[in-house]
Order: structure tokens, then sequence, then C-alpha cells
């Protein structure tokens, strides 16, 4: 089992489709028998501008440090906050 972070573009997304995307790919490494910190997550449960940009990236970074690695989903390429996370 290894821990892992789930990286992926959420800026400009709508809020359903983000917590879907994130949810899929986690539910997909959680069957594989890892355990998964899903940004998504906490992202959905405080209103995305509650926090700044930096701000976010100083608790992703924080949820990082305990994961072994990152799992980045598909179609992060243009996504500052994934391209600072890698």
């Amino acid at each position: 089992m290894k821990k892992i972070y789930l990286s992926g573009k959420m800026t400009g997304l709508e809020t359903k489709d983000i917590l879907k995307t994130f949810a899929k790919y986690e539910k997909q490494l959680i069957d594989e028998g890892h355990a998964v910190l899903n940004p998504a997550v906490m992202w959905n449960l405080q209103a995305p501008e509650r926090f700044t940009p930096a701000e976010y990236l100083t608790i992703d970074f924080a949820m990082m440090d305990n994961c072994d690695t990152i799992a980045v989903i598909p179609g992060y390429e243009d996504s500052k906050g994934v391209q600072a996370e890698l």
C-alpha cells in the first residue's frame, strides 16, 4: 500500500465536474489498495474563494508531505497548481 496524493486541475472547472473526476481516480486507487489524500474533498468543503491559490498550495504541500507519491489526473498540463505540486 502506498499513500498517494491525488493531483489534478481544479481552477476554471465546475465543482461537480471536479468532484466527479477526482472521485473516479480516488476510487480506482483505493480499489488498488492505496490510501489516498484527495484535495478536492477539502476544496469542496471550503468554498474556493475562502482561500487564495497560495494558501491552497500550502495546504496541498502539507498533504503531500505525508504521502509516498503523487498521482496526476490527465488534463493537468495547463494547471499552474499542478505544475507547482510537481
